[in-house]
């Protein structure tokens, strides 16, 4: 292999015999994220069972890229005992970490309980805690639409429409999608889509949990107002409605302490929300800053192409276009 060149690694499909009742048939593999290192990938495959009637199955693999071998299915790892692993869908899961550091978050259901998805967490490659939410005071009721783990395992943010993680304080009665973030050291839930002393009437969309030193951040994009500056939710369309924001608090060993505080990310020209952020995009919070993509032409000086580019927002508020030559303008 020449140097500059990728190394293209092409997959094999995994065993399905043991994850299907009668023949299957593999439809899609995917891949759902990397370990730290870059020498394990999380593989979901989606096929067709022919002894349910070839409706849609899902397993999910960790595979090590150095081997280029299968290590594990989790659909067998999270069976109950005297279940067989055919009995378990796997519809999703994250990885961070590498080696024996390495932490995955699995969400999974029963084929005979296919509403009561639950969520499962592997340390290294041993199953820490097979009902997370429990060890929340929490049941299998909470249907997760969404969720992030940190990079350092400590934090899970999740977006859900239950109102069963809000406190007695902040109950939670907009029956909208919210994000809750989750300290897996300390067992505590902190409300993040709340303003104040109130809820907000509009849906949110959850990016991810990173953390930064001392700082945990979500990201997310939502149609509501979290600042003052976010004049547009009165706008015609949810999309010249919807902003990508910031949430971020401080922690230490105690838990996430301190005020919280919202980051209006697409910030126009002007000052004010731009609006315009994909619906179905990704906000996400890294080192360098925060990333989404937008139609709006307001960000940033000379946008007249007409179509969506991405975005990032340094931790100073500037916002800069991603563009690429002979592509998109400059």
């Amino acid at each position: 292999m020449s140097e500059g060149k990728p190394n293209l690694i092409q997959l094999a499909a995994p065993d399905l015999s043991r994850l299907s009742q009668g023949g299957s048939n593999l439809l899609v593999l995917e891949s759902f994220g990397f370990s730290a290192d870059g020498k394990t990938v999380l593989v979901r495959a989606t096929f067709l069972d022919d002894g349910t009637g070839g409706t849609l199955h899902y397993g999910l693999w960790t595979y090590d890229l150095v081997s280029q071998s299968y290590t594990a299915c989790l659909n067998e790892l999270l069976a109950p005992s005297g279940v067989a692993a055919s009995e378990v869908e796997v519809v999703s899961a994250t990885l961070v970490g590498s080696g024996t550091a390495q932490t995955m978050v699995v969400q999974s259901a029963l084929r005979s309980a296919p509403e009561e998805f639950g969520l499962a967490m592997f340390k290294g490659s041993a199953l820490s805690d097979g009902a997370l939410l429990a060890s929340f005071g929490l049941d299998s009721g909470v249907r997760i639409e969404r969720y992030s783990l940190s990079a350092d395992a400590r934090f899970l943010a999740l977006q859900t429409d239950s109102e069963k993680l809000a406190s007695d304080a902040q109950q939670d009665t907009n029956e909208l999608s919210d994000i809750y973030l989750l300290d897996l050291l300390l067992h505590q839930v902190t409300r993040v889509s709340y303003v104040g002393n109130d809820q907000v009437l509009s849906p949110v969309r959850l990016g991810n949990v990173y953390t930064r030193g001392t700082e945990v951040e979500v990201a997310f994009s939502t149609a509501a107002a979290f600042v003052a500056t976010d004049k547009n939710s009165g706008a015609s369309s949810v999309e010249a409605q919807t902003d990508a924001y910031l949430w971020s608090s401080s922690f230490d060993v105690s838990g996430v302490s301190g005020a919280a505080s919202f980051r209006l990310i697409s910030k126009g020209t002007d000052g004010k929300a731009s609006g315009y952020v994909s619906l179905e995009g990704e906000v996400q919070a890294t080192a360098a800053g925060v990333y989404f993509s937008s139609n709006s032409a307001d960000l940033v000086a000379g946008d007249s192409n007409a179509t969506s580019d991405v975005f990032i927002s340094a931790s100073t508020g500037v916002v800069q276009r991603l563009s690429l030559n002979g592509i998109n303008q400059l």
